[in-house]
């Protein structure tokens, strides 16, 4: 039995000799990876301050590029306005112009109708003193007539009243 200890106790040797040569592997394991991490950890910063710097400074080139897009577009936006005003100056005088056209259109309109006006009340005037000959001339006529039936009526009474001396 002997050689079964021994065996054994070489097994057990042997197994923790194994395990001893295992926890050192881990041991260095372990501590490879904590300074991998570390490691991992200070490049992860060093990206973040890069980055930040980065973005820092795309940030002012942004700024500049947004200041100098304003000033074109303020000069653009002047320019369209000097345009505008423009068109609208000249808008306005055409409208001046033909406003002026058109009042002298309704001056000559006015007139032509006061003219055609006046032709009219010329023409009734004149129908009217016609109209007045005529009711004057019917008027006599009337009044002579009224004095010969006057005259016939009185004739008529003399021959038709019995004569007193009769």
């Amino acid at each position: 039995m002997q050689l079964d200890t021994t065996l054994s106790l070489d097994i057990i040797v042997a197994v923790l000799g194994i395990a001893a040569v295992f926890w050192g592997l881990r041991r260095e394991l372990d501590t490879r990876l904590s300074s991998l991490r570390q490691e991992l950890k200070a490049d992860i910063n060093d990206l973040r301050r890069e980055m930040k710097a980065d973005n820092d400074s795309l940030r002012q080139e942004l700024k500049g590029d947004i200041a100098e897009l304003r000033q074109e577009l303020k000069g653009d936006n002047d320019s369209l306005r000097q345009e505008l005003k423009g068109d609208i100056t000249e808008l306005r005088q055409e409208l001046k112009g033909d406003i002026a056209e058109l009042r002298q259109e309704q001056k000559g309109d006015i007139a032509e109708l006061r003219q055609e006006q006046k032709g009219d009340i010329t023409e009734l005037r004149q129908d009217i003193k016609a109209v007045d000959a005529k009711v004057d001339v019917s008027n006599q006529r009337l009044a002579r007539l009224e004095g010969v039936i006057l005259s016939r009526e009185g004739l008529l009474e003399t021959i038709l009243e019995p004569d007193p001396a009769e």
